[in-house]
């Protein structure tokens, strides 16, 4: 009977390890995604986070994705609304709906911990488990991203609709008034 706990201690270590590798993680702050059906009707940009290519090197930009403005980017940031111009940008990942790959995540490892009651036959169905929740919940976390490098002027035309202004920024909107939108944490 010993070697079966072993067996199953040593499963549910590796159910944890796999399901915690090869997810996609998320650059926005906790609570500030919209679930996937409020996302809908959610009037606030998706969550940008950019690498950006300039003169001193690299460095990573994060915030609300405001719009598309001649040929550069709209951001607005923690501290401020920056302009990005595309050609500078080597990586993007956008965000626009929180998933639920913890919840499958969590379903998994439970399942697999479950095995522990079946004995013998958790041989069987602990790698059933993990051969199923694994690749669910690594395929749940890239659910409502969009990761591309190098990305163009049509590319950011053709993803304007994840901004808050798809259609620009109106002439009625003072920009040095925009704020983030309050996210609860």
């Amino acid at each position: 009977m010993s070697g079966i706990r072993f067996l199953s201690s040593i499963t549910c270590a590796a159910a944890a390890a796999f399901i915690l590798s090869g997810c996609a993680s998320s650059g926005a702050p906790d609570g500030y995604l919209p679930g996937d059906e409020e996302s809908q009707w959610d009037v606030y940009g998706s969550w940008l986070t950019l690498k950006i290519r300039n003169m001193t090197g690299d460095s990573t930009l994060a915030g609300e994705f405001i719009s598309v403005k001649d040929s550069s980017i709209c951001i607005l940031t923690e501290s401020r609304l920056e302009f990005v111009p595309y050609y500078m940008i080597e990586h993007v990942q956008l965000e626009s709906h929180r998933n639920k790959s913890d919840l499958i995540g969590a379903w998994a490892a439970l399942g697999t911990l479950s095995t522990i009651s079946h004995g013998v036959i958790l041989v069987i169905s602990a790698p059933v488990w993990l051969l199923s929740g694994i690749p669910m919940a690594s395929a749940e976390s890239y659910s409502g991203k969009i990761i591309v490098d190098t990305p163009d002027l049509n590319w950011w035309t053709t993803n304007t609709k994840f901004s808050r202004f798809p259609q620009g920024i109106p002439n009625s909107v003072d920009i040095r008034k925009l704020k983030l939108k309050k996210y609860r944490l």
